[in-house]
């Protein structure tokens, strides 16, 4: 089905588009959650995640 909507929106723009690089379609994992953990560490590791993801 993505390939198709791909192929429908290549067609409708005139316009072959390159293939994206490989570490754009890699998912970054969240922080890990543990119990009685201050909330504060977890949303600062999370954060990290976000940017890792975002330097990408």
């Amino acid at each position: 089905m993505n390939k198709a909507a791909a192929t429908k929106g290549q067609a409708a723009a005139g316009i072959a588009l390159p293939p994206l690089p490989d570490d754009l379609r890699r998912q970054e994992a969240h922080a890990p959650v543990a119990e009685g953990e201050p909330v504060i560490a977890i949303l600062a590791r999370e954060r990290q995640a976000l940017n890792r993801a975002n330097a990408r």
